[in-house]
């Protein structure tokens, strides 16, 4: 019986003994993995300060970046103003300060003379004046726009327009000059192509070169307006058959010596220069051919 007794608290005891060791095997596992946990938990909370730290650094290095960016900027801005502050004074000392003599000289001859001037000489003042001012005109928008071209950061605005009636509104406001010379001035331009296109920049472009081939074209001489498709864009051809230009790369250079025209004009110092730069910030190109007594074709591009 107490044999019987004993073998019951042996396997009790063993049964305890077992229990316990379930036990504390679940516990140390369940500290493993509370261990486990806590270094997982720590190993992302450090991965996401590296992160946060990476991002900071990123952040900084973008500003930095930015506002030297934003200072070499800056200092070419001041660069240029200033270049352009320095060539503007001499452009309008020199092309501007002509025709306003000029003017003054015929005002205050008219002055002087207009009750006893006989009416033959009176009317080749007034044409003389009419030509001074025509003349004044073209130099000022051509200052007005290099000046924009230089300092101007508003982009180019497209509208769509018609290449043969923009030939026939440029040729109608040269109208005085060429009727002066006898020239012909021919529109062979397709009627129906459309620009799509700054016109404010078209417009000053084409009529600067317009304004060079009358200039340069001798009396009852031909001048002549093509264009043929180049692609994505139109190629617009001014063509004359005058005194041509030695050194015609000068002409697209800030530049205030020009050539004499073949009545004696003088020139608009910076009429192709201002064509080059604001056809250059529209994305479009100008070229000149010239050979001296051969005349110029000179070609610009015109988006479609």
């Amino acid at each position: 019986m107490q044999q019987d007794e004993d073998s019951i608290y042996n396997e009790d005891q063993q049964a305890l003994i077992r229990d316990y060791q379930v036990r504390y095997q679940m516990s140390e596992k369940e500290h493993a993995l509370e261990m486990q946990e806590e270094k997982t938990r720590q190993s992302r909370r450090l991965l996401l300060l590296s992160l946060l730290v990476a991002a900071l650094l990123l952040i900084l290095v973008v500003v930095l970046a930015r506002n030297a960016i934003q200072r070499k900027k800056q200092n070419e801005t001041l660069t240029r103003l200033n270049n352009t502050k320095d060539q503007l004074l001499t452009v309008v000392s020199h092309d501007i300060k002509t025709p306003l003599l000029s003017h003054e000289k015929i005002l205050d001859i008219l002055c002087k003379h207009i009750n006893d001037m006989p009416l033959d000489d009176l009317e080749d003042y007034l044409i003389s004046l009419k030509s001074s001012t025509q003349e004044l005109r073209v130099k000022t928008v051509n200052v007005i726009g290099w000046v924009k071209s230089m300092i101007g950061d508003n982009e180019s605005q497209a509208e769509p327009f018609n290449l043969c009636e923009l030939a026939e509104t440029v040729m109608h406001s040269q109208a005085f000059a060429i009727e002066q010379k006898q020239l012909k001035v021919i529109n062979a331009i397709p009627t129906d192509w459309m620009g799509n296109d700054d016109l404010t920049i078209i417009e000053m472009v084409l009529q600067n070169i317009l304004s060079n081939a009358v200039k340069y074209s001798f009396a009852n001489g031909e001048i002549r307006l093509e264009a043929e498709d180049g692609g994505e864009r139109y190629l617009v051809k001014v063509i004359d058959h005058g005194k041509g230009i030695e050194n015609p790369d000068q002409l697209l250079k800030m530049t205030t010596a020009s050539t004499e025209g073949t009545f004696g004009e003088s020139g608009t110092g910076i009429g192709l220069f201002v064509s080059q730069q604001m056809m250059e910030r529209n994305g479009g190109t100008i070229a000149i051919e010239s050979a001296e007594g051969k005349g110029t074709t000179v070609v610009f591009s015109i988006k479609k």
